[in-house]
Order: structure tokens, then C-alpha cells, then sequence
């Protein structure tokens, strides 16, 4: 039942921003995010310097997680879309989204320990235009599937012999998490608008799903 899944949808709401799911996992703006004209309602336009920080347990998933969101970039934009804090390794990890390098999730698995990521093979993303992105990842599994507008897209991984995918915990203590962005060894941060933004603790790996929930 994929309706008893918890749901992070980010609204404007003065100077914080509400989470929607009735969780009560509201965020908070940091530096320059703008309320703009969305995909589906309002969305959050990025300029690079500013991101909205948002408690850790949404992102901290260390069975499955799935990222979901509407995202539009101009160009030479994009970069961390969102992503958990971490200091000398990616942890549970990030997404990011670029115009030529595609999507992209880079974690630290618990073996071997060295960051890895997995990236869209072939895709190139045009600038200003809408795009619904999707990642799920099932760290027991050791499955994972990406999707651009509800249809799976090839993937391509950076390590191909890995014995545990579970995230490693140790870099992340005590650094925030973001939307918009992300600190890794450095703060960064996103150019382009999220929109409908969703964070579900489950793995989603059929299309009429990730169509539904778009």
C-alpha cells in the first residue's frame, strides 16, 4: 500500500516551509529561495545561494528511500538538487542534476566504504524546461531504479562490486540536510526550481506508480 508510505511536500508558509504530510518535518529557508509559479502548485526557485534545510530523519533512510520531485534549470544551472550533510564522504547521500552529466545519487555503501554513484546513461537534460525526476534505491535489495517524466532510464553505477550497499552514518553526524542543495566538505548549492517535492521511506520501482505520484 504505497498510500501508508510517509510523503514530504514543501509549501511556502511565511518564513518557514511546511511539510504537508502530516508529519510535521517542516524546514526552514537559508540565504536567497524565492516562491515562483511551479509545475503542479508554487515551487522554490534556487539562484545558488540559498537552500532550504529540513530535519535529518527525512533523507536518513537506511533501508529505502525514494526521491521524487519537478525540476526545471536554466542554463549552466542545476548541480545538488537535495541531499544529507557529510564530511570526508557522501553518507546516505544526495542527488544531483546537471544539463550534460544527467542524474546522478552518490552514498557511501557500507562495503566497500568508498562513495559511489549511480547515473543516468545517455540522458541530457534541456535547460528551462520542466522535467519530473524520480530515484529509488532498496539498500537491502541492492536495487535501484531511476525515472525522467515516468519512465525508467539506464543507469550506469561507478562500482560494480559492492558487498553492502547500506549507507555508512559516520559522515553525516552533526551537518544539515538540504533542499536546494547540499553540504559535502562544502556548502553547495542548487540554481533552478523544485516543485512537489516528495520524499517516501519506501523502494517505487513501477512506472505507473512514479506516473501516479507525479
Amino acid at each position: 500500500n504505497y498510500l501508508k508510505k510517509f510523503e514530504e511536500q514543501y509549501n511556502n508558509s511565511g518564513y518557514t516551509v511546511n511539510d504537508s504530510s502530516g508529519n510535521s518535518r517542516h524546514g526552514e529557508f537559508t540565504g536567497s529561495v524565492k516562491l515562483v509559479s511551479g509545475k503542479v502548485e508554487q515551487g522554490f526557485e534556487f539562484n545558488g545561494a540559498g537552500a532550504i534545510q529540513i530535519p535529518q530523519i527525512v533523507l536518513r533512510q537506511s533501508s529505502q528511500i525514494t526521491y521524487s520531485f519537478w525540476t526545471k534549470f536554466p542554463s549552466g544551472g542545476g548541480g545538488h538538487v537535495m541531499g544529507t550533510g557529510a564530511q570526508g564522504g557522501h553518507g546516505f547521500g544526495g542527488i544531483n542534476l546537471m544539463q550534460s552529466d544527467g542524474l546522478s545519487f552518490t552514498w557511501t555503501p557500507l562495503n566497500p566504504g568508498t562513495d559511489t554513484t549511480i547515473r543516468s546513461s545517455g540522458m541530457t537534460f534541456l535547460p528551462d524546461t520542466w522535467y519530473h525526476v524520480a530515484f529509488s534505491i532498496n539498500y537491502a535489495s541492492t536495487a535501484y531504479e531511476m525515472f525522467v517524466n515516468g519512465q525508467r532510464i539506464s543507469t550506469t553505477i561507478s562500482n560494480s562490486s559492492i558487498g553492502s550497499f547500506y549507507p555508512v552514518d559516520t559522515y553525516n553526524s552533526g551537518y544539515n540536510d538540504y533542499l536546494g542543495g547540499r553540504y559535502v566538505n562544502q556548502q553547495y548549492y542548487y540554481t533552478g526550481t523544485l516543485d512537489d517535492v516528495k520524499i517516501f521511506n519506501t523502494y517505487i520501482s513501477d512506472p505507473a506508480v512514479v506516473k501516479f505520484i507525479a
